[in-house]
């Protein structure tokens, strides 16, 4: 989160919708995995780094003056839970954000392989949603006309679960995975 966002209840804000959808390329970079010692039940752990490269389109909530553009992380984390790619885990990174040129950037960050929607309020979703990731995005547009902006949202993402996603070969690349990112974004006046 921003240091200098103002904390006054009072502060006046222009919010704009941010509705984009997300064609994700990931670039598989190296897998490990990781026990803790001693042998603790559970232990387990499968972290794989990806490159992760999207292009932002409008979505159908959109403001149309809000910037598409690519997203780009050389550090795109997942930790998973056991052995293989169907674990329960967490995945992070941060990104750089342009449109022709630099307009920002941020940090990414939720859970791999959980539905949230799901029983009781509604069948979307199973507890255990494999090939899904949700989470929070969060951005500060640093030149354009949304220079000092800032982009809050959340994002969902659906991928293949096969293994060679997790534990394939450097460089071995999965194009064309499909996103939403549903947010605000917020300028302190």
């Amino acid at each position: 989160m921003s240091a200098d966002r103002p904390t006054d209840a009072d502060a006046t804000v222009k919010m704009q919708r941010f509705s984009k959808n997300l064609t994700i390329l990931f670039t598989f970079q190296l897998w490990k995995l990781l026990a803790c010692p001693g042998a603790i039940a559970g232990s387990n752990t499968l972290k794989a780094r990806h490159y992760l490269d999207a292009n932002l389109t409008p979505g159908p909530c959109d403001d149309p003056l809000t910037p598409n553009g690519q997203i780009s992380s050389r550090d795109f984390l997942q930790i998973l839970m056991g052995n293989n790619s169907t674990g329960r885990g967490y995945h992070y990174g941060t990104f750089q954000w342009n449109n022709g040129v630099p307009i920002g950037g941020g940090k990414l960050w939720g859970v791999t392989n959980a539905g949230t929607h799901r029983i009781p309020w509604t069948t979307c979703d199973h507890c255990n949603e494999q090939g899904h990731m949700e989470g929070r995005i969060y951005a500060k547009i640093t030149s354009g006309p949304h220079a000092g902006s800032e982009v809050f949202g959340n994002y969902v993402i659906n991928f293949n679960i096969a293994p060679a996603f997790f534990q394939g070969s450097n460089g071995s690349t999965y194009p064309g995975i499909q996103g939403a990112v549903e947010g605000v974004i917020v300028r302190y006046c």
